[in-house]
């Protein structure tokens, strides 16, 4: 029976399995693109088993063209090889700098301290409160007169305009509640001015505007609601 016959490579000493013209898939690459057929085949981790990164300082496994995959990519996408490695920290889901115990966002950051990280700010200035809500967030005013900044991820939301822009007066509202509005939650202007949106001008509405109640009123009304009719609440109940 011929090595046609059982189907294997034509090459001699090779008894790998034809993939195209009677050879094996390697030998096929090497004859259509004129390379040496008699050199020894192997994988290119193989060649490297054992060897660690040529890479000056680095002792990660050797894996293409004498690097390892790290440093093989920074050299493909021409980024310099000394650049520093990203160390991840899990620190239990809080934010890995020190001090700070909100949760992590982004690399291990929570939101604030990863902005700061990213546009080169003081990390270790004081949070609470924050020198000014708009400090790094690109600002732009309205037609209404209502002005609006770019927080992308601000308490995960993801707005159809795909930019991250929100209304500040509300983005100023929630860094001060720390969470996002719910719902029927409505943030008014003291004094009018849409563009004046320090903490001291706003005001926690609920419902819809104009018909809203201020929220603080809405509960002393509810507790002057609740001493009226406690002592009828049996009579109520029956009706």
């Amino acid at each position: 029976m011929t090595r046609q016959q059982r189907k294997e490579c034509k090459q001699e000493g090779c008894d790998r399995p034809v993939n195209c013209k009677g050879y094996c898939q390697p030998h096929y690459v090497r004859f259509r693109k004129g390379q040496d057929m008699t050199a020894p085949i192997g994988s290119r981790v193989a060649a490297y088993r054992g060897a660690i990164c040529k890479e000056e300082g680095c002792e990660g496994p050797a894996k293409a063209k004498g690097w390892c995959l790290l440093h093989r990519r920074r050299d493909q996408n021409g980024i310099p090889m000394a650049t520093p490695r990203r160390v991840t920290v899990r620190n239990n889901g809080k934010c890995r700098h020190p001090g700070c115990d909100r949760e992590q966002k982004k690399r291990n950051f929570c939101d604030r301290h990863y902005e700061r990280q990213r546009q080169g700010l003081d990390m270790d200035a004081p949070l609470d409160p924050p020198t000014t809500y708009n400090t790094g967030v690109d600002r732009a005013i309205a037609k209404e007169g209502y002005v609006e900044v770019r927080r992308p991820g601000h308490f995960g939301k993801q707005w159809p305009r795909g930019a991250g822009w929100h209304w500040e007066h509300r983005y100023v509202m929630e860094c001060h509640l720390g969470r996002a509005l719910r719902s029927g939650e409505n943030v008014h202007h003291i004094n009018g001015d849409r563009s004046d949106n320090q903490l001291e001008n706003l005001e926690l509405w609920t419902s819809t505007q104009p018909a809203g109640q201020r929220v603080i009123d809405l509960l002393n009304w509810a507790d002057r609601i609740i001493a009226k009719y406690e002592p009828e609440l049996d009579k109520l109940r029956t009706m």
